[in-house]
């Protein structure tokens, strides 16, 4: 989150050039939208900053890189469809996509990549949360494996330009999506006939 920190993190020189960021800070702290009061939005802004003004300082910090490749910022599903549990890790996503676009309208490289539920891996496959597992299963979160990743990424890494500037991995069934929120615009729009 320092950006004095972030800056002296990212040494580009001839000799050892920066190729790549990738991004993928992160740190819970759940509070129920009914439940924020100004007691608990400065410890749910530090969590929401780890991603956000991480990116921005990487950014800030990249801006010499005169050999980046890639600037990869991890981002989650909850942003499109929303999390009453985590509505500072919302906005924090949001912030991410939008500073990959302002990257991309600077000719820069970024791209924002929503992982799915990876089995094997991250905090749904630890025990104590099978039954969010559970759950976001049934919403229409298909599983993937973690040996599956490695020709995602390859696609996407060495492509990034022919995506936007946020790539969902393994879309979720948006129709399903669409029954839990009939009010949405963003879900007419990714599912048109449903």
């Amino acid at each position: 989150r320092d950006a004095s920190s972030v800056a002296a993190l990212i040494v580009d020189t001839p000799e050892h050039p920066v190729g790549g960021v990738f991004h993928s800070a992160i740190l819970y702290n759940d509070v129920p939208m009914g439940k924020l009061t100004p007691e608990t939005i400065p410890g749910l802004q530090v969590s929401a900053d780890v991603k956000s003004a991480g990116s921005k300082n990487l950014h800030a910090a990249c801006q010499s890189c005169g050999s980046l490749d890639f600037f990869v910022m991890f981002t989650s599903l909850a942003s499109l469809h929303g999390n009453t549990f985590q509505p500072m890790y919302v906005e924090s996503n949001v912030q991410m996509y939008e500073l990959a676009k302002h990257r991309r309208r600077q000719g820069l490289p970024a791209i924002c990549v929503d992982f799915p539920i990876t089995g094997g891996a991250g905090r749904l496959s630890e025990v104590r949360n099978t039954k969010e597992l559970e759950l976001n299963i049934r919403k229409g979160f298909p599983l993937v494996s973690v040996a599956e990743l490695p020709a995602m990424w390859e696609t996407i890494l060495w492509n990034q330009h022919a995506y936007p500037s946020h790539v969902v991995i393994d879309a979720p069934q948006w129709e399903s999506y669409l029954k839990l929120d009939r009010n949405s615009t963003i879900w007419r729009d990714l599912c048109p006939g449903a």
